[in-house]
């Protein structure tokens, strides 16, 4: 679970910024980004007071490690379901870029 953690901290920029990039172009890449890395960080702070709320009213890390898994599926799952464009979409992304 902790490698799970970590893996989602350091690499929530680059998903946030790839997906907002495939999803929806450059015209607003910029300000896409820019609140979905703001949700990201109060997700991040919201989590790590709830898990501290929950240490401290049961005595334990099982029910929040328990609920951080429920989400991390979640999570993943809804990028599985999101309708991604092929990947000659990316490919013109790309030149775009250039």
């Amino acid at each position: 679970m902790v490698l799970l953690i970590g893996l989602g901290q350091g690499a929530e920029a680059d998903f946030v910024a790839f997906f907002c990039l495939k999803l929806f172009g450059l015209r607003s890449y910029s300000t896409l980004v820019g609140f979905n890395m703001m949700a990201v960080g109060f997700g991040l702070a919201l989590g790590a007071i709830g898990f501290a709320a929950i240490v401290d009213q049961f005595g334990d890390y099982t029910l929040a490690m328990k609920l951080a898994s429920v989400f991390f599926v979640i999570g993943g799952i809804i990028i599985l379901v999101i309708r991604m464009e092929s990947w000659t979409g990316f490919q013109k992304v790309q030149e775009q870029i250039r």
